[in-house]
């Protein structure tokens, strides 16, 4: 695993993630999250906007569920997008979403917004 000190996320990346400098104590434990942010601006930046994923499974079409082929199982919850700071969050590579995903995930995205 890499630290952000070295790894810059990805779109597609799936990531482990430390909680919000602040969080509740029952926040504290460390998160899965999905980079749905370009590669150009999460480099320039060293921000990432993602979408935390969660082992829940609820319907909903703002929900999308990962796969079982992929190490991560769960759903992203998109409406919930935050941007995380590469440099004071210790961020840890996992696993790639794959592009048919992600470009679903991108039309729920822009259905929102």
């Amino acid at each position: 695993m890499e630290s952000s000190e070295f790894y810059t996320p990805k779109k597609g990346d799936i990531i482990w993630m430390n909680p919000k400098v602040g969080s509740t104590e029952e926040n504290k434990k460390r998160r899965l999250g999905l980079v749905v942010s370009n590669n150009q601006f999460n480099q320039s930046t060293l921000l990432v906007v993602i979408c935390p994923i969660t082992a829940t499974i609820q319907p909903g079409a703002t929900r999308f569920t990962l796969r079982d082929s992929g190490e991560v199982k769960g759903q992203v919850l998109i409406p919930q997008l935050e941007s995380l700071d590469t440099r004071n969050n210790k961020v840890e590579y996992i696993e790639k979403l794959s592009i048919s995903d992600m470009a679903k995930i991108d039309q729920i995205i822009g259905y929102i917004f």
